[in-house]
């Protein structure tokens, strides 16, 4: 598991370990500060993400996926 999450941590430039360990993921490491890739090292912050409750399910077409996410209420 852990060489997926090295995966997505440099797929999105982030330290995804922390959240994994959060929702229960069993990996071997802590951290995943920094790698080498393509030749290059990359430095990985952690990943600002909070665990929280899921939200409402979105059926709608994506439409602008640049833009951030509004829901019902907030329209």
């Amino acid at each position: 598991m852990d060489e997926t999450v090295e995966d997505m941590s440099i797929a999105v430039g982030e330290d995804l370990f922390g959240f994994f360990r959060k929702i229960g993921t069993t990996l071997s490491k802590e951290r995943f500060a920094r790698t080498t890739f393509d030749g290059q090292t990359i430095e990985l912050p952690v990943a600002p993400l909070d665990i929280r409750a899921a939200g409402p399910v979105r059926l709608e077409p994506i439409g602008n996926y640049k833009e951030p996410l509004t829901y019902d209420s907030e329209r």
